[in-house]
């Protein structure tokens, strides 16, 4: 397997996978923090938290 391939194939994700609370990351959005204060609370990085936040809207999408 090829991780420095230009076109992205054979690429594969690094680190372990991330637990989050949905309903505390909801609580969190409509309270007004921004992603950055987000991460900082659940000890991630910003990128881990738009992540968690496209996911939400998709899961959310599904529902209706």
């Amino acid at each position: 397997s090829c991780r420095g391939c230009p076109n992205g194939q054979g690429r594969k994700k690094l680190g372990r996978p991330s637990k989050y609370d949905p309903e505390v990351l909801l609580d969190m959005m409509h309270a007004g923090c921004r992603q950055q204060q987000i991460a900082d609370a659940f000890g991630v990085h910003v990128s881990t938290v738009s992540i968690w936040v496209k996911k939400l809207k998709e899961d959310k999408a599904r529902e209706y």
